[in-house]
């Protein structure tokens, strides 16, 4: 089925209501509240996220925790840039997660950013500026 799925707004808790969703290893679920919290439904968020990272990350690719993680702080990141000082703790964890994760031991801030253009593009038109 190729039904067009329309997108939702992000959920009126905004960049707190997404921070809420962090666990304590500073991991995000790739689920339907954090879908819920980006905006766009899970469907569209997990395959963005999953071919993205098959992309630029192989090594990452995979795990919904990863796929949560990445979509999340990319979510912190574009749609709540001007609450940086909201989220930069969980931010910081969350590329620790991120970074323990890889073989390498290191996930460089330009990795997310690589995914980001690819994650922005199933955001809402109206977040995604």
């Amino acid at each position: 089925r190729n039904a067009q799925v329309p997108p939702v707004a992000p959920s009126a808790g905004g960049v707190f209501a997404l921070c809420m969703l962090q666990r304590a290893d500073g991991s995000f679920a790739l689920d339907n509240a954090l879908a819920a919290a980006l905006g766009v439904s899970l469907a569209a968020l997990s395959q963005t996220v999953r071919a993205v990272l098959q992309r630029e990350a192989p090594e990452l690719a995979g795990g919904d925790s990863i796929c949560g993680t990445i979509a999340a702080v990319v979510g912190m990141r574009m749609l709540y840039a001007s609450s940086k000082s909201v989220y930069e703790l969980q931010e910081a964890k969350a590329l620790a997660y991120l970074a323990g994760r890889s073989p390498t031991k290191a996930f460089p801030s330009l990795q997310i950013d690589a995914c980001a253009a690819a994650i922005v593009a199933v955001l809402p038109p109206s977040q995604a500026a």
